[in-house]
Formats: structure tokens, sequence, C-alpha cells
């Protein structure tokens, strides 16, 4: 995980704005800056759509610590529960059930705009994947 954050999300947005990554790491994260993120979403403290927001932040020169600017964006205070996911999602799709009936028929794209709906609910702090999971289950159980 430490890798892929790293290497992949950090070194890649770093790179694409030309910045050194060498330096984004050791000037903006800094050691117990990366720690800290890290630790936040290997606890799960917060998701990796939120996670992303505070990368690019902290990229873009943001000096607060990480779990500051999480918590200021509103992506702490702990994953949500999977009945509260499950609550959420049945009044996602009753409140958009063309775009279910849709998803159902096939149309597998138009499921991104009712996970897309329920990142927004949660302030991105649920897991995209699970979801994206859960919605389909729910839609094929239709």
């Amino acid at each position: 995980m430490a890798f892929e954050w790293i290497y992949k999300h950090i070194q890649g947005n770093a790179t694409k704005k030309d910045y050194d990554f060498q330096e984004v790491i050791e000037l903006n994260f800094k050691e117990e800056g990366l720690i800290e993120f890290l630790e936040m979403l290997d606890k799960g403290k917060i998701s990796a759509s939120g996670a992303k927001d505070v990368m690019h932040l902290i990229i873009d020169g943001d000096e607060r610590n990480p779990s500051l600017i999480a918590q200021v964006l509103g992506y702490l205070g702990g994953p949500i529960s999977d009945e509260d996911l499950s609550r959420m999602s049945d009044l996602v799709i009753e409140d958009n059930m063309t775009i279910a009936m849709k998803v159902r028929a096939g149309e597998e794209g138009k499921l991104q705009a009712l996970v897309g709906e329920m990142m927004r609910q949660t302030n991105k702090k649920a897991d995209p994947k699970k979801i994206n999971q859960m919605l389909k289950d729910k839609i094929n159980a239709l």
C-alpha cells in the first residue's frame, strides 16, 4: 500500500505538475507527514478519494499536517458502517430508479453516477469499491 501511494500517486502527481519528487517528499510531506498520511490510509481513517484530495494539497505546498487537512475537509470520522451505506444505497437507487434500471439492463457505465452520488453524500468517506459492489448487488436484486 505504501509503495503504491508513494510511487504511483505522489510521484505520479508531482511529475504531472513538473515538481521534483524528492523535494515534494522532503519539503512538502516531510517524514512525519508522510508516515501520518500513510497511517490514516492504512487504518481506514480516510478513504482513498479523500486521501487524494489531501495529497494534492500537500503536493501544492499546503504546510498543515495531513490529519488537519483531512479534518478541515471533513474526511475524518472513521469509516461509514455497512448498515448506513446499505440504507443510503437504497435511497440513492430509489431516487434514481431510471438510472438503476439502465444499469440492470446492462448499461454498466451508468452505475458511476450512482457511485458518485453516494460519494458526495458521504463526503468521500466511503470506499467507492464497496459502494460499487453494494449498488450492483442491490440493482441486480430489483
